[in-house]
C-alpha cells in the first residue's frame, strides 16, 4: 500500500483543506483559512525554500489585509515604504515627480509597500504552524466524486486526502489542468487557457543601496527607453534596490520567473540607459533573473467540485499593474471567508467555493486584462512630433502619462475586499 500522510491534529473535528502550492498565495491562504478554524496543510514541490526573486508590491489593497493579519510589526522589519515615485529620460534628466509616502497612506489609507520577495514569503511563513507546510511534495494527480474527499498523489507514492484543494501552484498549474479536465473533459482549451506572450521579457536583480549612490534609497525610479523601460525601487527597508529593465524581445524564452539571466543580457538591457545610476546597477546587481513575461486570458471557471484555485494558478497577469500579491491576499481573504461561513458538510463546503469564485473572479479578470495595457511601458520620455506642431514637451508628456496610470489603479488600489464580504 502506497504510504500516507498525516494531516496536522489541530482541530481534528473541522474539515481539512490542502493548499498546493508554497509560494505567496498559498501561504496567504493558508494564514486566512486557518485562522478561520480550518485544518490546512501546505504541499510545496521544492525540498527548500531559497532567497530568491526580485521585489514584490503591496499596493493599499493589500497591505491593508497585511495589517489586519496583524503582520505590521514583521512588515516594518524588511518593507520600504517610498516617499516620491521619480521618472527620469534615459540620459537621466527628470521628467516628472508625485509624492508616494504619508501623502499615499493618507489618501488610501493603507501604505505602498515594497519587498524582497522571500522576505514577504518569511513574513507569511512564520505565522504558520511548523507542520503546517510539507516541502518535497510534487503533485501528479488528484481525483474526486460524488460527496467524498479529494484524493493527491505525490511522487514517491505518497498520498493524501482533504476534504477541500486550493490550487495555489502558480502560471503552470497542475490543479488548473486537472480541474479544466473535470469542467470540459472533451475540450480542454477554453478552460484552460494557453499561455500568451506580451513581447516583453524582464531582467531582474538586486543590488545594494550602498552602490547605487546616485540614488535615494526612500525614492522608486523609472528610466523611459526606445523600446522598454527601466524600474529601480528599495526593498529591505531602504538596504537595497530591485532592478527590473523591460526589454522588447523575440518569442522564445521559457515561461518561468526565476529562470537565471546573466551579466551580459543585463549590460546589453542596461545599454540603452546613460543615467550614472544605470552604470552603478550595472555594476552591483546580483541575482540576475530573466523573466519572459507571458500571462493567460481569464478563465471561464476556477472551481469543480471540491478543488478551486487561487493566485497565478486562477489569474496569471502581467506586472505591469504590480497587483500580483495584492490579489492573492484578496483572493486568501474571500476564501477564507466564504469556508468559515459554510456548513462543513461536502455540500456547505463545495458551495462556499463557488461562492468565492462568483465574488473573486470577475474582479481579477478586470485587473488581469487591464494589466495588458503595458503600465509603466506606456511613459515615454520623447514623445514624436505631428502634423498639429511640435512634439509636447517630454515632461509634460511624462507628467501626464504617470497621471492617467495613477488614475487607472485608483479604483483597485481603493478597493476593500472587507467591504465586498460584508452581509455575504
Amino acid at each position: 500500500m502506497a504510504p500516507s500522510i498525516t494531516p496536522p491534529a489541530a482541530n481534528p473535528a473541522g474539515p481539512s483543506v490542502a493548499i498546493i502550492g508554497g509560494g505567496i498565495g498559498g501561504l496567504a491562504a493558508a494564514l486566512a483559512i486557518s485562522r478561520a478554524g480550518l485544518r490546512v496543510t501546505v504541499f510545496e514541490k521544492t525540498r527548500k525554500f531559497r532567497d530568491v526573486g526580485g521585489g514584490i508590491q503591496l499596493a493599499a489593497n493589500g497591505s491593508r489585509i497585511a495589517y489586519r493579519w496583524g503582520l505590521a510589526d514583521a512588515i516594518a522589519q524588511c518593507a520600504a515604504q517610498p516617499n516620491a515615485f521619480e521618472v527620469r529620460a534615459a540620459h537621466g534628466k527628470v521628467l516628472t515627480r508625485f509624492a508616494m509616502g504619508a501623502t499615499y497612506e493618507e489618501d488610501y489609507g493603507s501604505p505602498h509597500l515594497n519587498f524582497h520577495r522571500a522576505r514577504l514569503h518569511q513574513v507569511l511563513l512564520d505565522q504558520l504552524p511548523l507542520d503546517t507546510v510539507r516541502l518535497g511534495h510534487r503533485l501528479t494527480d488528484l481525483t474526486w466524486d460524488g460527496e467524498g474527499p479529494v484524493r493527491l498523489e505525490f511522487e514517491g507514492a505518497e498520498t493524501f486526502e482533504a476534504d477541500v484543494v486550493i490550487g495555489a501552484d502558480g502560471m503552470r498549474s497542475v490543479v488548473r489542468g486537472r480541474v479544466a479536465q473535470a469542467l470540459a473533459p472533451d475540450d480542454q482549451t477554453p478552460h484552460l487557457s494557453v499561455p500568451r506572450y506580451s513581447g516583453y521579457v524582464a531582467y531582474r536583480g538586486i543590488a545594494p543601496a550602498e552602490a547605487v549612490s546616485s540614488l535615494s534609497p526612500d525614492t522608486m525610479y523609472l528610466w523611459t527607453g526606445t523600446t522598454g523601460r527601466l524600474l529601480c525601487y528599495p526593498i529591505d527597508c531602504g538596504r537595497s534596490f530591485t532592478t527590473v529593465v523591460l526589454e522588447s524581445e523575440p518569442e522564445g524564452a521559457p515561461e518561468s520567473w526565476s529562470a537565471s539571466g546573466s551579466t551580459e543580457q543585463l549590460t546589453a538591457a542596461l545599454s540603452a540607459y546613460g543615467d550614472v545610476a544605470a552604470t552603478q546597477l550595472n555594476a552591483s546587481t546580483e541575482q540576475i533573473r530573466r523573466w519572459a513575461l507571458y500571462d493567460r486570458d481569464p478563465l471561464d471557471m476556477w472551481t469543480s467540485g471540491p478543488v478551486t484555485l487561487l493566485g497565478d494558478a486562477a489569474h496569471p497577469m502581467l506586472p505591469h499593474r504590480g497587483q500580483g500579491a495584492s490579489q492573492a491576499f484578496e483572493d486568501a481573504v474571500a476564501l477564507s471567508h466564504c469556508l468559515a461561513q459554510a456548513d462543513h458538510d461536502a455540500k456547505g463546503l463545495r458551495a462556499a467555493l463557488v461562492r468565492y469564485e462568483e465574488i473573486r473572479r470577475p474582479h481579477t479578470a478586470v485587473i488581469q486584462t487591464g494589466a495588458r495595457g503595458r503600465g509603466s511601458l506606456r511613459i515615454g520620455g520623447q514623445p514624436a512630433p505631428s502634423d498639429a506642431g511640435p512634439a509636447p514637451d517630454p515632461a509634460a508628456a511624462a507628467s501626464s502619462a504617470v497621471s492617467s496610470l495613477v488614475k487607472e489603479a485608483d479604483w483597485f488600489q481603493r478597493y476593500d475586499i472587507a467591504g465586498e464580504l460584508d452581509g455575504s
